[in-house]
């Protein structure tokens, strides 16, 4: 598993709940995104719970692509305005963007007319780091940077 040194560098990425849990967990390795660009930055990024209240059906939807009781997504779903977990942003397919339909093979994770960043090597980060959120991927602020790399520890190297 690749390392996390600290010459690398570590970017935010706010995504709501409960798909912020989802990826922490393992079970999402595909974000969402409608930007019209690509990004170039491909590496680690921090995942970061936005401070938004999980909607309905992002609860539902993550319920039925992971098996997981609804009322337990929810509970899972708290954790807001929190760094979860980094993983590294491996890369960033095209092809769905702009498109009605999926014309790609990145899962059931992936929607239409979106631009799907694929993640590798997650590492949840065992106590959650406080931090506000920014759009898109954006620079941690140096505390919480260091937080995040303490708690990573030697699972990192």
């Amino acid at each position: 598993m690749p390392e996390l040194t600290p010459p690398d560098e570590l970017r935010g990425l706010t995504i709501h709940q409960p798909w912020a849990n989802a990826i922490a967990s393992n079970e999402k390795r595909i974000e969402n995104r409608a930007w019209r660009y690509a990004p170039t930055y491909c590496g680690w990024v921090a995942i970061h719970a936005g401070a938004a209240t999980a909607t309905q059906y992002a609860v539902e939807r993550v319920a039925e692509i992971t098996g997981t009781p609804v009322d337990v997504v929810m509970q899972r779903s708290r954790a807001r305005s929190v760094i979860l977990a980094v993983a590294r942003l491996a890369a960033v397919c095209s092809e769905s963007a702009g498109a009605t339909e999926l014309v790609c093979g990145c899962g059931p994770w992936a929607m239409p007319g979106q631009r799907h960043f694929r993640l590798a090597d997650v590492r949840p980060i065992p106590s959650p780091v406080p931090c506000k959120g920014a759009l898109g991927l954006w620079r941690l602020p140096s505390h919480v940077d260091a937080a995040v790399r303490a708690q990573l520890g030697e699972r990192v190297a």
